[in-house]
């Protein structure tokens, strides 16, 4: 996915980044350098492989990558049990 997606996040926080999703609408997941936050980036620009975003489209899903799975296990099993 390296190929037309952000390497840097600018604007709420400065930070490089691996963007690995979607969620479908328009938001990109991504995991920082450090690899202790999951962003989902909304609304912003897309300026070569800089992602410009204000605070209101940078939303911390999650403490690392391994959270985020285990947050996503979780609502697909809230999911399947609910129908």
């Amino acid at each position: 996915m390296r190929d037309g997606q952000p390497t840097r996040v600018i604007g709420a926080v400065e930070d490089s980044i691996t963007v690995f999703g979607s969620d479908g609408g328009g938001g990109l997941f991504a995991l920082n350098a450090a690899q202790d936050k999951v962003y989902r980036l909304s609304g912003g620009a897309l300026v070569g492989s800089v992602y410009e975003v204000d605070t209101s489209g940078l939303e911390i899903v999650s403490d690392g990558l391994s959270a985020f799975l285990n947050l996503l296990r979780e609502e697909l099993r809230q999911s399947v049990q609910g129908g």
